[in-house]
């Protein structure tokens, strides 16, 4: 009996019968890709500057604090380099706005944001050789000025162009690449509730199973008195057990692993494993929704950025097109008052999301970089999920190692093997041994001396257990199916390779290189602002400046006229807007020259006074809020009449007038007339001989041709 049994073997390749079918080879051949770097992995890891700080992002995963520390410096430094660079040019265009003197040279003015400055035209017909070099000089204001339009207009352009890419490309990008992680987390998540539900299958299975291990071992305890009585001496404890007598010695090796393995039940170190894997699965569930829930609170970072510097975009194509057309005169004053702090404001936004998406861009680049075999993005992974295995328990990390290394067969998780090891050796042996029953009652019989009716309780011994395994085979052929490497690698392949590596450090390489530009060209736009008004000739105030407050000027000089003659302070001249135009046939150059610091307005004026055509220069000072001037002792007198006569300058008629002395028989005399009709003309007269009547002319009298000596300037655009 011992030589038949004996020489009885259980297949080694596939074990199949009426029961169940369990295949030997566990794995299906799939064929995975290799991880390959992208230029935008590559440059993000080794442009930016780290200032001989290590980039292996290792370090800060496994590495002591100092190591860490280290790598933390060298991260950040590219960031702080921007910060630093960006800070410094804001501190000097804020000292050139603060102090630089109001008088200063144009190479001085536009740094300072103040317009480009000549001065006034000399006489092109009296004097044309000075006039002649003025142009010049002028043409060359000119052409600075262009070619800071040029610069301001390149700028924009870039700061439209980059904000496209960044949408198009770079945040588009991240979306994406967002869009993908969550919809990999749901599948890792469903994966892991269908494997969840798999390994509850099984540990019920197990439990069933050895509870009816027990049963089966007592009723065959005693059943071969012939070969050994009892064959268990203790049925808690196989090892006491002595089958080969009975099964041969290799059956009742096979016999005893796998009632061995299934015995144990819950003491079972497998079922332990098991144990721990489905609180491992439902520790990935939970953090496949935690990252789930982060990466849609996430999103709104990208759509901020983008919506920020198409924002700025917008207004740089406004600004664009103020420098290419004139634009109406609300909108200059809307440009001036309101878009360019929009515009400040935004410049500051796209600053401090350029530090930060330089520092995201640098870190996915230092996770995803190929080095060697050693040192890539599969060797870091690990690295982390080693720190926390612990928590995710040893049979998840156990499987996850197994996909990330592409699913050699030699990584196999070993509770899985064993699980499979249990049934494929089993089956046969219990099938065996049901055929060698069945074939051989009688021999049995004899060879054991149990009782003929005993032979059924063997056979159904032999069925029951052959029903259990095939049980436990079902549900290790779903385990088998549902971990075969095609349904998990290509999650981790889209998620690490493509969304986190490729997707990912691209669009955070598009996003930090154009956010840079962004800032780059928003300062070169705030640093030759000057480009925004054309060129200041003389004392005249651009058009432009002030735009919005000619309403409220208007209204305060029609207040000033209607003041009490006590108050001193009135404010007559405040500024001239346009250009001077004399109306007396033989007046000369005029002008008006720039505003000084103690507030005094000069106006300047060459006549004729003589019939020979010779030239006699005069100044007078315009006194402005009781200043006085230090070097002419002048009188100032104001007075105001009713014009009843003249219907060209219907309105009220005020005169302020200042004479050099109003002792002397010679001096100037200058004044200005305002009627409801907002015209204004200032006019400045020599006397002699005492001045004669001190009474002024009526308005139409003014720079009449027959007072050679009375000089009439008028049509100012704006004069208050």
């Amino acid at each position: 009996m011992d030589d038949f049994l004996s020489a009885t073997t259980a297949p080694s390749n596939v074990a199949t019968d009426e029961y169940c079918s369990i295949p030997t080879n566990i794995l299906d051949d799939f064929e995975t890709v290799s991880f390959q770097n992208t230029k935008a992995i590559r440059w993000m890891h080794d442009i930016p500057p780290r200032y001989g700080k290590p980039d292996d992002v290792l370090l800060l995963m496994a590495g002591d604090e100092e190591q860490q520390k280290d790598y933390m410096r060298g991260l950040l430094a590219s960031s702080i380099t921007m910060f630093v660079f960006f800070l410094v040019w804001s501190l000097l265009l804020l000292i050139f706005k603060c102090f630089a003197p109001p008088d200063s040279s144009n190479v001085t003015r536009w740094l300072a944001g103040e317009r480009l400055r000549i001065d006034e035209p000399p006489s092109k017909e009296h004097k044309p050789f000075h006039h002649s070099e003025w142009q010049k000089k002028y043409d060359n204001t000119k052409k600075q000025l262009y070619c800071f339009r040029g610069i301001v207009l390149f700028a924009g352009l870039s700061i439209i162009v980059s904000a496209i890419v960044m949408s198009v490309l770079g945040t588009n990008s991240l979306t994406n690449t967002l869009d993908s992680v969550r919809l990999s987390l749901g599948l890792v998540h469903g994966l892991a509730s269908e494997a969840t539900g798999i390994v509850d299958q099984v540990i019920d299975l197990n439990q069933n199973v050895s509870s009816k291990i027990f049963t089966l071992l007592e009723d065959i305890n005693g059943m071969c008195p012939l070969v050994r009585d009892p064959l268990c001496d203790d049925l808690q404890d196989l090892n006491s057990c002595d089958l080969s007598g009975f099964l041969g010695d290799d059956l009742s090796q096979i016999f005893q692993t796998v009632v061995g393995h299934f015995a144990a039940g819950e003491r079972s170190v497998i079922y332990q494993e098991i144990i721990k894997a489905r609180s491992g699965l439902d520790d990935v569930r939970q953090m496949a929704l935690d990252v789930d829930n982060a990466a849609s609170h996430f999103n709104w970072v990208f759509f901020l950025s983008m919506a920020f510097s198409l924002f700025l975009a917008l207004l740089c194509l406004f600004i664009i097109s103020s420098l290419l057309f004139r634009m109406p005169e609300m909108m200059l004053c809307l440009k001036s008052r309101i878009l360019l702090p929009i515009f400040v404001v935004l410049v500051i936004f796209s600053y401090i999301f350029s530090l930060l998406f330089v520092t995201a861009s640098m870190t996915t680049a230092d996770v995803c970089i190929y080095k060697d075999e050693r040192n890539n993005l599969d060797v870091r992974v690990l690295t982390l999920l080693g720190r926390f295995q612990e928590a995710l328990g040893p049979i998840v990390v156990e499987f996850a190692r197994f996909y990330i290394r592409q699913c050699p067969p030699e990584l196999l998780p070993r509770e899985l093997v064993g699980q499979m090891d249990y049934i494929i050796a089993g089956v046969p042996a219990i099938r065996e041994f049901s055929s060698i029953v069945e074939e051989s009652t009688d021999l049995i019989q004899g060879a054991c001396g149990f009782a003929e009716s005993d032979t059924q309780k063997l056979m159904d011994l032999a069925d029951t257990a052959q029903t259990n395994l095939c049980e436990v085979a079902d549900i290790l052929t779903r385990v088998r199916l549902f971990f075969q490497c095609e349904n998990w690698f290509p999650i981790y392949e889209t998620t690490a390779y493509e969304a986190l590596c490729h997707d990912g450090t691209d669009g955070f390489a598009y996003i930090a290189s154009t956010q840079f530009v962004i800032v780059f060209m928003a300062f070169v736009i705030l640093t030759f602002r000057v480009a925004f008004w054309d060129v200041q000739i003389g004392d005249g105030l651009d058009p432009e400046d002030g735009l919005c407050e000619d309403n409220e000027v208007k209204q305060n000089a029609t207040d000033d006229t209607t003041q009490n003659d006590e108050n001193e302070d009135r404010m007559y001249y405040s500024g001239i807007t346009g250009l001077l135009k004399s109306s007396g046939t033989r007046s000369g150059e005029h002008g008006v020259k720039d505003k000084s610091e103690d507030h005094k307005w000069i106006a300047h004026a060459e006549a004729d006074v003589a019939p020979d055509h010779t030239f006699s220069t005069f100044d007078t000072t315009v006194y402005v809020d009781g200043v006085e001037d230090e070097t002419h002792a002048h009188a100032s007198e104001t007075s105001t009449q009713e014009n009843t006569d003249d219907d060209d300058a219907s309105g009220d008629l005020v005169l302020e007038h200042q004479r050099s002395s109003r002792d002397t028989d010679e001096g100037v005399e200058v004044g200005h007339f305002h009627n409801r009709s907002d015209a204004w003309s200032i006019w400045a007269r020599q006397f002699t001989n005492g001045g004669g009547d001190r009474g002024w002319p009526a308005a139409n009298d003014w720079g009449d041709d027959d007072d050679d000596r009375n000089v009439h300037f008028d049509n100012f655009e704006h004069f208050h």
